[in-house]
């Protein structure tokens, strides 16, 4: 039986892999978008793509771009959404962090009308995202940051740290305050454990 969304979209960018780096960060807002059109309401984006509700996941979003610095490129856009995925079915129990279905918050939720408003989002999102760059949903994912003036712990490739997060910059890094002042980051785990 089906009971979840897991869909891809490929896209031609004329930009070079640059000026694609709040891809991800598009890709959640989309996501979250198309819930909250089908009646999802106090659900958060943790950066870069992780949507929560409760502070469980319930939906993540992946992109993998190959191409050249100068243009163009190729991002292929990968969207998982929990939506019916009762405890005991298939996976659930060897899931490794707390996660939520959609279901859970709306009861009825029709998969087929989801994964229409995950398309539909994603693509007037796309477009957008072309004419204007990130500065058009900074808004948008104000609005929605889970992390926002959080302490958090982040893993990144080079190491640990620690600070409070500040939102995110328009190439869509984690601006997060330190000892020693505001970093960028562009990549990385991010935890709200203390």
């Amino acid at each position: 039986m089906a009971r979840n969304i897991y869909l891809s979209l490929g896209w031609r960018f004329e930009v070079g892999i640059g000026e694609l780096s709040a891809l991800p960060l598009v890709l959640a807002l989309a996501t979250a978008k198309s819930l909250a059109d089908c009646g999802l309401e106090g659900h958060v984006i943790k950066w870069p793509n992780d949507v929560l509700r409760d502070g469980q996941k319930l939906a993540g979003c992946l992109v993998e771009v190959q191409g050249d610095a100068s243009g163009p490129c190729t991002a292929v856009m990968g969207v998982g959404i929990n939506v019916h995925m009762p405890v005991g079915t298939d996976g659930a129990d060897s899931i490794d962090q707390p996660w939520a279905d959609v279901a859970r918050f709306v009861p009825g939720i029709s998969r087929n009308r989801l994964a229409a408003a995950v398309l539909d989002a994603l693509l007037s999102s796309i477009f957008l995202f072309e004419r204007n760059g990130f500065g058009a949903f900074k808004g948008a994912w104000n609005a929605r940051d889970a992390l926002a003036g959080r302490a958090v712990g982040v893993v990144t490739p080079t190491g640990r740290m620690r600070g409070t997060a500040h939102g995110v910059s328009l190439r869509g890094g984690l601006l997060l305050e330190t000892d020693s002042g505001i970093r960028e980051l562009h990549a990385g785990e991010v935890s709200l454990r203390s």
